[in-house]
Order: C-alpha cells, then sequence, then structure tokens
C-alpha cells in the first residue's frame, strides 16, 4: 500500500472509499497494482461521471 502522495509526497490520511488524502487536499488510491489514480479533486467522483457518460453514449441519449 502506498501511503505517500503521488504529487507532493506527503502521508495520506484514510478517507471513505478507499482512497487516501494529503495535508495538501489531493485524493489519491492506495492500490499501485491497479495503476494508481491521484487528483486534486475527487478521483472516485471523476470516475464516476465517466461511467455515466460512457452509459449515456451507450444509450443513444444525449441527456437533453
Amino acid at each position: 500500500m502506498i501511503n505517500k502522495c503521488p504529487l507532493c509526497g506527503r502521508k495520506g490520511k484514510p478517507v471513505a472509499g478507499g482512497l487516501l488524502q494529503c495535508p495538501q487536499g489531493h485524493f489519491f488510491d492506495d492500490e499501485p497494482n491497479e495503476g494508481g489514480d491521484y487528483s486534486d479533486r475527487n478521483p472516485a467522483a471523476r470516475l464516476e461521471r465517466n461511467d455515466r457518460r460512457k452509459q449515456t453514449r451507450k444509450d443513444g441519449s444525449n441527456g437533453r
């Protein structure tokens, strides 16, 4: 398990959803075997947005 932020190198504290957050406010994934992920925003929210976009394209609607 990686417990240092890939951006600033500071130790992260566990937050909801298996993510860690460093003192600078960056969220990062603690699973390097899955490629890891980090962001100054919540990466889980970004992944959920991407899933919604894919589903919208798959359904053939544009959300309007």
